[in-house]
């Protein structure tokens, strides 16, 4: 058989981006920042691109971190890649500061990462076309700007990557998230029409991150870091460890479990870009502990322990007050607090030995499962009590 340089047949070298050259978008903080350093450790040198003059000392202070630390070529670009004149720009430092490709003896663009977004939470009723306009150019417009710009310069022997940064809020339906969720969908979209339309050059995949420890989330409004914390204890990857730092343990105490790490995202990042992943394209990839897999096992309407989730997820906002939920097979599940039914939801189904297990590994609670004679009795109707008090969950 014919070899090919573009199959990989050993384990790569640390830097095996080597002469590369990564164009970030979004990358003078927080998840571009990270995913500059990812992958300028593995040799490539990159194009910091950001918005805002404010940004101007965040940005020159990682270019010289990056070329000190790693040997690489870092050029910081402030630049509105939503304009013709913006990605103009972008190209022209490029060409003037980038070394060329060590293979070509040309510029190229190997790698393109569209991290940069404006985030948007607001009631459907707040949400206006002025709005609309502001999120839907930097989050869909931009990176189609850029890319078109980029694809004349994108590597002929589809080595290229291009990363495109969703968002978990696309697909699980956060509250709040009607411009950013919907801009988010669309980006996702682009990324399997691109992954066939320059499938010669490069790969073209997306991830979905959760709520991550950035400057964004800081600030979002105390509403919109609550809708989101319904689906905290859902995921599998967000209690507090002993490890997690002051600010994580404070958040997640909050909100019933910790965010991601921009390093965190930025290695799955690194993963989808590296040689071994020339196989993939067109993908979502999940980087979000596991929280759009959980939210679509708790969606099962089949599953009576599914609709246990999801209102003890409801009811984690009142933790510390009593609350007893009272569960009929077949019926209904009624809500409880002080004596007044806040809540009712129809379902169908029984508690079985796996959906408990599965509620003691999900939450970390004690469940006492005891359908003694005397339950039995009261016809085929299993009712359990819960009483919910801060983390923990009884059956009894």
């Amino acid at each position: 058989m014919a070899s090919n340089a573009n199959i990989p047949t050993t384990v790569p070298s640390a830097r095996h981006h080597e002469g590369k050259l990564a164009i970030i978008t979004g990358a003078s903080r927080s998840i571009g920042a990270a995913i500059a350093r990812n992958l300028a450790a593995k040799g490539s040198n990159v194009v910091i691109v950001y918005l805002t003059e404010g940004s101007d000392p965040l940005a020159a202070k990682l270019a010289e971190e990056l070329t000190s630390s790693h040997g690489v070529a870092a050029i910081p670009v402030r630049a509105d890649f939503t304009t013709a004149e913006g990605v103009q720009k972008i190209i022209a430092e490029a060409k003037e500061k980038a070394p060329v490709n060590p293979k070509t003896g040309k510029f190229q663009v190997d790698i393109l990462v569209h991290s940069a977004a404006l985030f948007h939470a607001m009631p459907l009723e707040a949400c206006n076309l002025e709005d609309f306009q502001r999120v839907y150019a930097i989050n869909v417009w931009g990176p189609i700007n850029l890319t078109q710009a980029v694809k004349p310069y994108l590597p002929t022997d589809r080595s290229g990557r291009i990363v495109n940064v969703s968002s978990v809020g696309s697909k699980v339906g956060l509250q709040y998230l009607t411009l950013y969720g919907g801009s988010k969908g669309a980006l996702e979209a682009m990324t399997r029409t691109w992954a066939r339309e320059l499938a010669e050059q490069a790969t073209v995949n997306c991830i979905n991150p959760g709520s991550t420890m950035t400057d964004m989330y800081r600030n979002a409004n105390p509403a919109a870091k609550e809708a989101n914390a319904l689906f905290n204890p859902l995921v599998p990857l967000s209690p507090l460890r002993e490890w997690d730092n002051e600010e994580q343990k404070r958040f997640g105490e909050l909100y019933g479990g910790r965010v991601a790490y921009p390093e965190e995202i930025a290695g799955i990042v690194g993963m989808i870009c590296s040689p071994e992943s020339g196989w993939m394209t067109g993908c979502l990839v999940s980087a979000n502990g596991g929280q759009w897999m959980s939210d679509k096992s708790f969606q099962n309407k089949t599953s009576i322990a599914g609709l246990w989730r999801l209102l003890i997820c409801s009811l984690r906002p009142l933790a510390g007050t009593p609350v007893q939920l009272v569960l009929q097979p077949v019926s209904s599940i009624k809500v409880h607090q002080n004596g007044n039914m806040a809540q009712n939801h129809e379902d169908h189904g029984n508690i079985t030995p796996d959906s408990a297990l599965e509620l003691e590994n999900a939450y970390g609670c004690t469940i006492q499962d005891s359908h003694s004679d005397d339950v039995m009795s009261m016809g085929d109707r299993h009712n359990v009590r819960y009483d919910l008090n801060a983390e923990d969950v009884r059956v009894v």
